[in-house]
């Protein structure tokens, strides 16, 4: 019997949070009150129209991306060390174009038809490339967007205005309702509107494992036992804030709002998916050109695009990550970790600093082209062990977390 041996290599990280106390304007680049921006490992893009731009300096200068699609660009998207975009292609109803490059050049690689409607959105989830309609249809590619898989939704949703990916748990929300999925979107179950004033989802993301929405006003988290109010985004006369912007990235959830009568602010929220806390300490007048996607996520920054009605306040601004961003490194070679694949050995132990405190730390496991993989919690202690069973050969990223603050990093490098 052929014996395998896995290896895993941790390099640790220590995280000192150093992090910014307040938004930056990096550039007041626009394109109009419709602005949406997408990070990625390439350069930050900024689309709105025909027009897509990128900016190689966290947003501080901008060029035109001559992306090639006949018509508006719909959505961004990174996967797999590729740019993916959507848009109108002739003898279809959409294309989907792929970048090698960057974006210095795009290449229609697949098509989507539709009887109505069009693709809105572009997600990542795994090794899964989905584009989502603003009907009742969402696509799967497997393939890099060369074919496609169709998965349709309950028809009471109706015309889908959002949808949200965590391995087989998906979520969608459109004007007719909301429904989730835990296979995938082979088959769906119905979820009620939110409480109070909150009205049909219209907003969706995931903290953690936890589905995350926002509606009409405020924002709820899904439990066992349905819908719970997030607490911290402020209130005015008794009405919670409006969400215009709700975006999750490695497992942190993120929003710009504003309440009845108030300015915009930006929140993160909390790990546990209870309580949103605010970005900075600057809100932004209330009249703004407001849009999905007018904000985005790097490891180490959060960007939001603003522009304002009536007054001149416009452009990209951004601020540290406060869930992530590290400042120095050290390998510790002694994590060098043999692993073999039987069930006593299918896992890595890490070290913690000795300045840990509290009861909980929160782990994260994400492949770097594909996103948080795998994620579990553990009593506070001077290590923690890790379950790498499953996990194929790669470069991954550990994170360790406690009240949405990472306290320590590790790349692993899996090796069958």
């Amino acid at each position: 019997m052929l014996l395998r041996t896995v290896l895993v290599f941790c390099f640790v990280l220590i995280v000192h949070t150093a992090h910014s106390q307040d938004w930056v304007l990096a550039s007041s680049t626009s394109l109009g009150v419709t602005t949406k921006l997408a990070w990625t490992h390439k350069g930050l893009f900024m689309y709105d129209g025909d027009t897509v731009r990128r900016s190689m300096d966290e947003g501080a200068t901008w060029s035109d991306v001559p992306h090639g699609m006949p018509g508006n660009v719909y959505a961004v998207i990174e996967s797999d060390g590729s740019i993916y975009a959507v848009g109108p292609a002739p003898g279809a109803t959409v294309g989907i174009f792929r970048s090698a490059s960057g974006g210095d050049a795009f290449t229609r690689v697949g098509d989507i038809t539709l009887p109505s409607g069009t693709i809105t959105q572009l997600a990542v989830n795994g090794g899964e490339l989905i584009a989502v309609s603003n009907r009742s249809s969402v696509f799967v590619s497997t393939d890099a967007g060369l074919t496609w898989a169709e998965r349709t939704v309950p028809a009471s949703v109706s015309n889908m205005v959002d949808f949200a990916a965590d391995g087989d748990h998906w979520v969608v929300a459109g004007v007719g309702g909301a429904a989730r999925s835990t296979d995938g979107g082979i088959t769906w179950t119905a979820l009620s509107d939110l409480p109070g004033f909150g009205g049909k989802p219209n907003h969706l993301g995931f903290s953690g494992s936890t589905v995350v929405a926002s509606g009409t006003m405020g924002t709820w988290r899904l439990t066992d036992n349905g819908w719970a109010t997030i607490s911290g985004l402020p209130v005015a006369a008794t009405l919670p804030a409006t969400v215009q912007d709700l975006t999750s990235s490695e497992g942190t959830a993120f929003a710009v709002a504003v309440p009845f009568g108030g300015s915009v602010g930006t929140y993160y929220l909390t790990p546990d998916a209870t309580e949103w806390r605010q970005l900075g300490t600057t809100t932004y007048p209330a009249g703004h050109g407001a849009a999905r996607n007018m904000m985005t996520v790097s490891p180490t920054k959060v960007f939001m695009h603003y522009v304002g009605v009536g007054h001149p306040l416009r452009g990209t601004f951004t601020i540290t990550n406060p869930a992530g961003g590290t400042s120095s490194v050290a390998e510790n070679v002694s994590n060098h970790v043999p692993v073999y694949p039987t069930p006593s050995h299918t896992s890595c132990t890490i070290s913690l600093p000795e300045n840990i405190d509290g009861e909980r730390i929160d782990v994260d496991i994400h492949d770097i082209g594909l996103g948080r993989v795998r994620a579990s919690a553990h009593a506070s202690r001077d290590a923690i062990t890790i379950d790498v069973s499953g996990l194929p050969s790669g470069i991954y990223t550990v994170l360790c977390h406690q009240e949405g603050k990472i306290v320590l990093s590790t790349r692993m490098i899996v090796v069958h």
